[in-house]
């Protein structure tokens, strides 16, 4: 489940639940975390993101991410 909200024409947050569960022979595996996302639109083509995935089990692990997305230049 995942809720997404724009604050600004150039920022917007998301927050999400998410579990996956596997079923195996060799032992269940249930995973769940809270994950928290952050977009900044710098201009027209280029786009910041920052997110956490945060584990609200010890089965996943804890991470934390910044990208940056740029558009190819058509011609």
């Amino acid at each position: 489940m995942n809720v997404g909200k724009t604050l600004s024409s150039k920022l917007t947050v998301k927050a999400e639940l998410w579990a996956a569960q596997f079923y195996d022979p060799a032992g269940n595996v249930r995973q769940y975390s809270a994950d928290f996302a952050l977009a900044y639109l710098a201009g027209p083509t280029l786009q910041f993101d920052a997110g956490t995935n945060i584990g609200l089990n010890r089965v996943p692990p804890r991470n934390a991410d910044l990208r940056r997305r740029v558009e190819p230049f058509l011609t």
